[in-house]
């Protein structure tokens, strides 16, 4: 989520981390994207990832507890990183404040759709079972997809099961990824990342309801990122369409050139 929405919606953002080296930088604080990808292609080592502390949150939490009485703290999956148990243990150990850390089980653009649906619903007021119960019935509706350049950087990370490398293996295939169970999975394949964005417009064209949001995050492919909101304006309408760069910490795992499309 741009730094600019979330802070209209009063959301509150514990960095993770990405590590060149000996350097650390945090996540969108630190390090922008822009100059994560230039570093990305002059390393000769993949960069690595890190979980922020249960320090870290329960600094935030303390913070954001002396004007709430309630805190809903969302996570990308659990299964993909240690974030969340992080956050679990800094809730575990807060008194005078109700922390409920959320495992998502998504990642990227589709928490994007998730927070913005809770932030919204808190901003007019919701109490916290209400929003729990909004959060809920969105991770029923968000669907998401990856179309990567290259499998090389899930594969080096570790992030990418082996039917997902066999797919990625095939000569001049652009890999569609998706997230299932909390873990990122193949779904298709083109000969085309243009080819692979239309087959991944059919599949939301025939979903059984309409989408209400959308959000197209892209790493270093900003013209790709326009064609691809192009694509869901003819498709549906006037749908709320949001935009997104990938950052260091997913752009670790996913590398220059990814679109990522989110809908609910």
């Amino acid at each position: 989520m741009p730094d600019p929405l979330a802070w209209d919606l009063n959301v509150s953002m514990v960095p993770l981390n990405v590590r060149f080296g000996d350097e650390t930088f945090k996540d969108r604080v630190d390090m922008d994207s822009a100059a994560f990808f230039n570093r990305l292609a002059r390393s000769k080592v993949l960069p690595t990832t890190s979980m922020p502390s249960p320090g870290d949150f329960k600094m935030l939490y303390e913070d954001v507890a002396k004007t709430h009485d309630a805190i809903i703290s969302i996570h990308l999956s659990g299964k993909l990183s240690g974030t969340y148990q992080a956050a679990k243990t800094a809730a575990d150990g807060m008194s005078g404040v109700d922390v409920v850390p959320v495992d998502s089980g998504l990642v990227s653009a589709g928490m994007f759709l998730l927070v913005h649906a809770a932030a919204q619903a808190a901003a007019r007021g919701a109490g916290k079972e209400e929003i729990l119960k909004i959060i809920e019935d969105s991770l029923r509706k968000i669907r998401m997809f990856f179309v990567v350049d290259t499998l090389e950087y899930l594969q080096r990370g570790g992030r990418l099961s082996l039917a997902g490398q066999m797919i990625g293996g095939m000569l001049n295939v652009k890999p569609i990824l998706t997230i299932k169970d909390g873990v990122i999975a193949p779904a298709s394949r083109a000969r085309s990342q243009k080819k692979a964005i239309q087959k991944v417009m059919d599949y939301l064209s025939s979903l059984p309801h309409k989408p209400s949001a959308a959000v197209v995050g892209h790493a270093l492919a900003p013209e790709e990122c326009k064609a691809t909101q192009a694509l869901i304006k003819s498709k549906f309408g006037s749908i709320k369409i949001f935009t997104c760069e990938i950052g260091p910490v997913i752009g670790t795992h996913s590398g220059p050139g990814c679109v990522e499309i989110a809908v609910m």
